[in-house]
């Protein structure tokens, strides 16, 4: 019972969602279009981010402007903790967009993380949990050595592993 109770709500919300969403849309395209030019991002790279946002909630079981709210945040929150270059590079790139990998993915590139694995590292999973600065840097140093991005969390994690130049790993 408490089944088909979960989804009759779920299926009032989300037609609730789809009634809002031609309101819900000029919003989310304004805080975008306001972001781009906060941060003075790719001119009309907000598009883009506005069809990631409906990618994101394809199922509407949030309301559209509330997920482009969460990335507005997210990179805002980049700009001001990791400064605006990262911020700009994430907002211009697309390369990570689920917003609570956003921050983590900062973070990365603020450790001094290469630009170039951050497509890998976000595929492996690896953005989805926080990790300290210590794991920031033991990853950073596996993925300059090579490393693959799948083992990336083990790495993070085990300050007693010697990393190889072909990206395996030892246990010393």
């Amino acid at each position: 019972m408490s089944n088909a109770i979960n989804s009759t709500k779920l299926e009032a919300l989300v037609a609730e969602n789809k009634r809002c969403f031609s309101k819900d849309l000029a919003s989310a395209a304004e805080q975008l279009y306001a972001l781009e030019n906060h941060i003075q991002g790719r001119p009309g790279a907000f598009a883009q981010w506005l069809r990631i946002a409906y990618e994101l909630n394809e199922d509407f079981e949030q309301r559209f402007d509330k997920v482009a709210n969460e990335i507005c945040e997210a990179i805002q929150d980049s700009d001001q903790v990791y400064g605006r270059a990262i911020a700009k590079y994430l907002y211009n790139t697309q390369t990570i967009v689920l917003p609570s990998e956003l921050g983590c993915a900062a973070h990365y590139l603020s450790c001094g993380g290469n630009e170039e694995t951050l497509a890998d590292l976000a595929a492996a999973g690896f953005f989805g949990a926080d990790s300290t600065h210590d794991e920031l840097c033991r990853v950073i140093a596996y993925m300059n050595a090579g490393g693959s991005a799948d083992h990336a969390a083990y790495a993070a994690e085990h300050a007693d592993t010697d990393l190889e130049r072909n990206g395996s790993m030892t246990l010393s």
